[in-house]
């Protein structure tokens, strides 16, 4: 497989961490009430498969927060277009001009998160 075929499958990794990344950013509260329960646990708990996929998908969102937040020092606008592509940015955006198209900005801060996240241990098909 060429280094062009290894980029494309980074980018779709990346597409991907991205949809987890959106999912765990999304809030916890629904018009004031909590979606999710705080668990509470007694004695004898065990994690199953589901409870450490969940965590390591947590981990995985939390790396990719980080390498988000990282880009977004210093390319504010490609952090930006994340948000907006995932749906996330909330509050009037509307001051924001772009220079290009939203989709065109996003597709260049997937391109500059693959080191960043290569960085911060996460696989990317690779």
């Amino acid at each position: 497989m060429g280094a062009e075929n290894f980029h494309e499958v980074a980018l779709d990794h990346v597409e991907w961490l991205l949809l987890d990344w959106a999912r765990w950013m999304r809030p916890k509260w629904d018009g004031g009430r909590v979606r999710e329960a705080s668990g509470c646990v007694g004695g004898g708990y065990t994690a199953d498969f589901d409870d450490m996929a969940a965590e390591a998908d947590r981990r995985v969102a939390k790396a990719v927060d980080a390498a988000i937040e990282d880009l977004g020092r210093a390319a504010p606008a490609q952090r930006l277009s994340i948000y907006i592509t995932w749906g996330i940015a909330e509050g009037n955006i509307a001051v924001w001009r772009f220079r290009h198209p939203v989709a065109d900005i996003y597709e260049r801060a997937k391109q500059e998160l693959v080191p960043r996240l290569k960085r911060r241990g996460i696989w990317l098909g690779e």
